[in-house]
Parts: structure tokens; C-alpha cells; sequence
């Protein structure tokens, strides 16, 4: 049966958004400070590149979720499955031999593409058109639909409806993310760039048209890149 929602104290918002922007600085300071950085300063700059780039896009979610339950423990039962799962795809891509993009390379600097990035970013665009990133988007545009629909008070239906909506987080964003490794992880314009899409993919009603325009101009960059290679300012 579907749940009535009690509105959210405007509070809630607040500190959300207070949180996004805690995060940026967070990100920008650790830029700034940490030329070449360690694996664990990675690992901490990827946990707050999740709530710069990933929480904007989720918060329909967890707003609905803050307001279907009182429980901490049902929160928290949604929401670890989300971190676990996102954490563990940034270890399994920082372990692999091209993290060294991430670690090499500041906010300001120029940047050859090589073929490996370019490769990356024609596979993203190309992965924008497959059914598997449509169904997931679906999944990820439907889940406050889903929340009220199936909601069932219970930390152990509360970790199951979290982890099915984490999966399709994963599936649906997991190409935009790996573009930040590939491109360097303080590349602040294409953080910003990136968040801008996972929203209007998500929230838009427009959304999965969206979707296929930015895996089309994926597809034309990267190729474009490989016509014509260039080193540029990011």
C-alpha cells in the first residue's frame, strides 16, 4: 500500500545541502594540499567526491525515506548498502594499474588524452544506449515510487530495498564515475560537469532522452579525440 509522506522540516534540506558544500571544500582543500596523494587520501577523496557528485541526484530518495521512517536504524539500513557498494567499486578501480591518473594530476594543468581515456570515454557513451543503463536509470528515476510502494518498517527490508536501489545506482552511474578517474579525480569543471547529468538523468522528466543526447556527445568527443589528439587545460 502506498504511504502518505509527512512534509519534511525544511531543516533537513539545509543540512544537506550545508553538507554538498562542506564536501566541495573538503574536495578543493585536499586539491590544493595533496599533490600526490596516498591510497587512503584517495579512499577520502572519493567518499566526499560521492556526496559532492552523488548525494544532489539521491536526495528526492533519502528526503523520501527520512519522512517514511523514524527509525535510525531502517536509515541506516538503507543507506549503508549505498556506501558499501560505491566504496568498494573506488577500491576495486584504485587498485587497478591506471589509477595513477588520479594520483598525478592537479586541478590546473595540461592534459594529453591518451588512448586509454579516450577508449573510456567512448565506452561511457556507448553504454548510455545499452538496456542495461536504461533499466537502471529507471530504477533510479522509479525509486521513490518504489520506497512508498514496498516500504515495510524493519531494518532487514530496509537493507534489501537499499541494496536493490544501490545496485541500480551503481548500474546506472558507474561509466560517468570511472570518467572522473581517467580524467583525474580533482578535475573540479568535470565533477561539477558529471553532477549536473546524474541530476537532470534522474530528476528530469525528460531524463533518459537526456541520457542518449550525453552518451551521443560522449561518443563524438572521444572520437574526436582520436581523429584529432590534443592536449588541453582542465
Amino acid at each position: 500500500m502506498t504511504q502518505a509522506l509527512v512534509p519534511l522540516p525544511s531543516v533537513w534540506n539545509l543540512l544537506a545541502w550545508t553538507g554538498i558544500g562542506v564536501a566541495w571544500i573538503g574536495l578543493l582543500t585536499l586539491h590544493s594540499i595533496a599533490h600526490h596523494p596516498n591510497g587512503l587520501l584517495l579512499f577520502l577523496e572519493w567518499q566526499l567526491m560521492l556526496i559532492v557528485m552523488m548525494l544532489p541526484s539521491v536526495l528526492p530518495v533519502f528526503r523520501s525515506l527520512m519522512q517514511l521512517t523514524p527509525r535510525l536504524i531502517d536509515r541506516i539500513a538503507f543507506v549503508f548498502p549505498y556506501w558499501l557498494i560505491w566504496s568498494s567499486f573506488a577500491v576495486f578501480l584504485l587498485l587497478k594499474p591506471f589509477a595513477h591518473h588520479s594520483q598525478s594530476m592537479s586541478g590546473i594543468q595540461a592534459i594529453p588524452f591518451s588512448f586509454w581515456q579516450e577508449i573510456v570515454l567512448i565506452g561511457a557513451g556507448i553504454f548510455q544506449f545499452t538496456p542495461l543503463k536504461q533499466a537502471c536509470l529507471e530504477g533510479c528515476r522509479s525509486a521513490v515510487a518504489m520506497l512508498l510502494t514496498y516500504y515495510s518498517s524493519g531494518a532487514s527490508s530496509m537493507l534489501r530495498m537499499g541494496t536493490r536501489y544501490s545496485l541500480n545506482c551503481l548500474g546506472c552511474c558507474w561509466a560517468l564515475m570511472l570518467l572522473m578517474l581517467v580524467a583525474g579525480m580533482s578535475n573540479a569543471t568535470l565533477m561539477a560537469v558529471l553532477t549536473v547529468v546524474m541530476v537532470v538523468e534522474r530528476q528530469w522528466e525528460h531524463g533518459k532522452l537526456f541520457s542518449l543526447v550525453v552518451g551521443s556527445l560522449l561518443i563524438f568527443v572521444g572520437a574526436g579525440f582520436c581523429l584529432y589528439p590534443l592536449s588541453f587545460n582542465l
